[in-house]
């Protein structure tokens, strides 16, 4: 069992959100909209001025969904669902790494990564990779094995389902930025280029 480097984020200390009072840091957090099931499709959006990544949801954004995992020089990076790096060692065999921090261990599941969240009680699973060489967000599921899936084409993740609910939430771009989400086939409206609410079809 491995210890990893504690990420910064989590001793974050804030007077007044948004403003980090150690880093100066301005972070916001949204939620658009949620779908019961287990595990929820939740979308969220977070935003900090240290995160200098460009997402589909513009520079500084992050969602759980957007999630990366990285190789490097014998460790393995997260991109959190805040767009904060989490670092692990690279697990030794069977056994995992963890960063008692974030309250996360990190498993080699044989065709990725998966990540054991101990606060959320569920698993992130990484096996699809992008161009880039990073691992995507494949799979959420929970202790019961109830699962989320998200699918990609060759560039990006195209649609999040929950299986056990024959539901599916298609997402859509715009010039490479995500602009809304439909489900069930049927159309979100959106409210400005980050925000979006859904619709569920009338039963009968």
């Amino acid at each position: 069992m491995t210890v990893s480097e504690l990420s910064s984020h989590h001793q974050r200390v804030s007077v007044g959100h948004p403003v980090d009072v150690v880093s100066g840091i301005v972070f916001t957090a949204w939620q658009d909209f949620k779908y019961p099931g287990r595990p929820m499709v939740q979308w969220r959006r977070f935003y900090q001025t240290g995160n200098r990544a460009l997402t589909p949801l513009g520079r500084g954004w992050a969602c759980p969904y957007f999630v990366t995992l990285t190789e490097a020089d014998g460790t393995l990076q997260l991109i959190d669902e805040e767009g904060s790096p989490v670092v692990f060692t690279a697990p030794a065999g069977a056994q995992p790494s963890i960063n008692y921090a974030a309250q996360m261990e990190l498993h080699n599941s044989g065709r990725g990564w998966a990540i054991w969240h101990w606060h959320h009680r569920q698993w992130l699973v990484f096996e699809h990779r992008d161009p880039e060489g990073r691992y995507l967000l494949t799979r959420i599921e929970d202790e019961s094995e109830n699962a989320v899936v998200l699918r990609y084409d060759d560039r990006r993740l195209q649609s999040i389902e929950q299986p056990g609910l024959a539901r599916t939430f298609q997402l859509k771009y715009g010039k490479g930025i995500w602009c809304g989400i439909s489900s069930c086939g049927c159309r979100a409206s959106t409210h400005g280029p980050w925000s979006a609410t859904t619709t569920t079809p009338s039963a009968g």
